[in-house]
């Protein structure tokens, strides 16, 4: 598979996208479990970049502490919605958007792609902390 042009840089997907076999067998899961993981899309240089881009915006992310209704639980939050994440990492936001990406999950979910419009929500870092209680 080619590399995914992003910012005149190449991320790399992991050759496994592209097997028939296993994207029939993505495909299969996600009919039958309703979501797949992807843990092993990128390549592992890839993925050391992305994760590089992550680490980039750790210094702009927003602290949430608040109880989850209708549970009544404490979430422990650091998030970043999704201009500012467009506006620090041209190169993350790109990713979201590559065409070769796009139909990967057009493939995988059999179904086309919807993007979420708002503003913040397009793209969000989410990152949860365990309580020091738990």
């Amino acid at each position: 598979m080619q590399g995914l042009q992003v910012n005149a840089e190449a991320f790399r997907l992991n050759s496994l996208f592209t097997d028939p076999d296993f994207l029939a067998f993505m495909r299969d899961r996600f009919r039958k479990d309703g979501f797949v993981y992807l843990g092993s899309l990128l390549s592992l240089r890839s993925y050391m970049r992305l994760l590089a881009e992550f680490e980039k915006l750790a210094e702009d992310l927003r602290y949430k502490n608040f109880l989850m209704p209708p549970y009544n639980t404490p979430r422990h939050m650091e998030v970043l919605g999704g201009q500012k994440i467009a506006d620090l990492s041209p190169v993350i936001n790109d990713l979201y958007r590559d065409p070769q990406v796009l139909q990967l999950i057009r493939t995988i979910t059999s179904d086309d792609i919807y993007f979420c419009k708002h503003p913040e929500e397009f793209i969000v870092r989410l990152c949860c902390k365990k309580s020091l209680a738990s």
